[in-house]
Parts: structure tokens; C-alpha cells; sequence
């Protein structure tokens, strides 16, 4: 009730929930675990085996966009202004999915929880 009356809500969602997953990412420390599970991967995947991850919000979507990106030599500066960085020579992962695959509308419907979920992959080079 406190959450409902500090911050007006017209989304479907209860606001309260959010203050809550923004509490647990940060007692938990997820997005530091997420960038450390990234890097631990390339350590223990044989070649040519892959990363899939499904993130279901968009800081941990942003982490796993941007560690494929560096890793496969391709990561731009987020400015437009600014020029690209150099290309890195020493990369590892091809990406497999240029775009994030999303839950169709149907699975929507089948299962609601579905719905902010994003895949993610590449394959070790």
C-alpha cells in the first residue's frame, strides 16, 4: 500500500513489484554474477559450443547484448557522435542471434511469465 500511494502506477503491473525486483538484483548482487557467469563461460565451453541466455529484464538483457558484442569483435560506443571503437582482434564468440528472440504472442497467452523473457546466443570460436 506504501508503494501504491508514493508512485502512480497506470501499467497493469502492481508497482510494488518492481521496488521489490530492484531490491533483490541489488541485495543479491545479479548483475555482477551475470557479468562474472559471461566470462566464466568462455573458460569452461569446449569450441564451437554455445551461450543461450534468456534474460527477463532489460539491465540483464544489456549485460548479455554487450558481452557478445565485445566478444565477437563488434562493440560500438553507445553515443552516436562518437566513432566506433577498434574492432577487437581477440574475439571468441560469433553471435548467432543478431536480434533477441522474443515469446510470440501465443505463448504469451500460455504462459504470462513468458512475456519480458528475451534469448540470447553465440558459439565459441
Amino acid at each position: 500500500h506504501i508503494v501504491k500511494k508514493v508512485k502512480k502506477n497506470n501499467e497493469k503491473i502492481n508497482p510494488a513489484t518492481k521496488v521489490f525486483q530492484s531490491l533483490r538484483i541489488f541485495i543479491n548482487d545479479e548483475l555482477d554474477e551475470l557479468s562474472e557467469s559471461l566470462n566464466a563461460t568462455l573458460n569452461n565451453l569446449n569450441q564451437y559450443g554455445k551461450i543461450i541466455v534468456v534474460s527477463f529484464h532489460s539491465l540483464e538483457d544489456r549485460i548479455v547484448k554487450n558481452f557478445f558484442k565485445e566478444k565477437s569483435g563488434v562493440f560500438y560506443n553507445n553515443y552516436k557522435h562518437l566513432p566506433p571503437r577498434k574492432r577487437n582482434n581477440n574475439f571468441q564468440l560469433k553471435i548467432i542471434t543478431r536480434k533477441p528472440l522474443i515469446p510470440s504472442n501465443e505463448e504469451v497467452k500460455k504462459n504470462n511469465q513468458s512475456r519480458s523473457a528475451k534469448l540470447r546466443a553465440a558459439t565459441l570460436i
